[in-house]
C-alpha cells in the first residue's frame, strides 16, 4: 500500500521511514511524545510502501512505550504473585524467542526455506500464515512478561521483597 505512484521512491522513502522508526524506537521513544511519534511514524511507513504488518508492531510498541518511566499499579494489582514471578523468569527467554521467531517468518517468506524443502508452496504459505498467528501471540505475551519483569525488578530494588 502507498499513495506515491513510483516504486523507486517508494522504496526509498519505505527505507528512509524505516530507518527513522529505528532510530526514534533506539534514542527516542522514552520522550513525553515518543509513543504517539512512532505510531505517526508507523503510519507514514504504512502510506509510503512499508507494509501493514509494521503498523501492528506500532499499535503495540507504542501503547507499551507509553508506560515508559510510569507506575504499573493496575498490573500490580491485577497480576498474581505467582504469575508475576513466573512471567518475570521468562521475561528474557520471550524475548529472545520473539525476535527468532521474527527473523524465521521474515527468512520463510522471503526465501521460502527450509519449508520448501519439505513442502509445496501451498503448504509452506498456509505454515507461514500458521506462524503468523503465533507471532501475533507472542507479541501481548512479550509484553507482558515485560511488565511482570519491572514489577519484580521494582519490587526489589523498593526493599528487598520478593515478589
Amino acid at each position: 500500500m502507498t499513495i506515491i505512484p513510483n516504486f523507486l521512491i517508494t522504496g526509498i522513502l519505505a527505507i528512509i521511514v524505516g530507518l527513522f522508526i529505528i532510530i526514534w524506537a533506539y534514542a527516542f521513544i522514552d520522550r513525553k511524545y515518543g509513543a504517539w511519534i512512532l505510531m505517526l511514524l508507523s503510519i507514514m511507513l504504512l502510506l509510503t510502501g512499508g507494509g501493514i504488518a509494521p503498523v501492528f508492531l506500532a499499535v503495540f510498541a507504542s501503547t507499551t512505550a507509553g508506560r515508559i518511566n510510569k507506575p504499573l499499579i493496575w498490573w500490580h494489582k491485577h497480576l498474581p504473585i505467582n504469575l508475576c514471578n513466573l512471567f518475570s523468569r521468562l521475561w528474557p527467554w520471550s524475548l529472545v524467542s520473539f525476535v527468532l521467531l521474527s527473523l524465521i517468518m521474515l527468512e520463510i517468506a522471503i526465501f521460502g526455506y527450509p519449508l520448501m524443502w519439505l513442502f509445496d508452496s501451498s503448504t509452506t504459505h498456509n505454515l507461514l500464515w500458521i506462524i503468523s498467528y503465533l507471532f501475533l501471540l507472542f507479541i501481548p505475551f512479550t509484553i507482558l512478561t515485560a511488565f511482570a519483569y519491572d514489577i519484580r525488578k521494582k519490587a526489589n530494588s523498593e526493599g528487598g521483597i520478593n515478589v
